[in-house]
């Protein structure tokens, strides 16, 4: 993300587990935490770094990342042309299952 000057890691989490391992990292860049979860959500503003940002459920990793962004813009937190970097899992909403990176430019 920093070689890349991503404005920011945004991780799609169900339990916020991986949001919390970027968090460790200490990321110059924002951490969005995107997740379903409401309770997921007010446990993640506890993390270093972290914003949280509650997401609609998707029923596939495409339609999950377009909502992410799309809800991220809406926020005010990255806005077009920005790079940002990406995490989650497929299968959705399966615990422990983040296993994709993605590099995306904001529409």
């Amino acid at each position: 993300a920093m070689e890349l000057g991503a404005r920011a890691i945004i991780a799609d989490t169900t339990t916020g587990t991986a949001a919390r391992r970027v968090s460790k990292q200490r990321p110059v860049q924002l951490i969005v935490a995107a997740t379903p979860r409401v309770q997921t959500y007010h446990q993640l503003a506890l993390s270093w770094g972290v914003v949280p940002l509650l997401t609609q459920p998707a029923q596939d990793v495409d339609e999950l990342l377009g909502t992410t962004i799309r809800t991220a813009k809406a926020e005010g937190l990255i806005a077009a042309g920005d790079t940002v970097v990406m995490t989650a899992g497929a299968p959705l909403n399966v615990q422990g299952s983040t296993n994709m990176l993605k590099v995306e430019k904001v529409p």
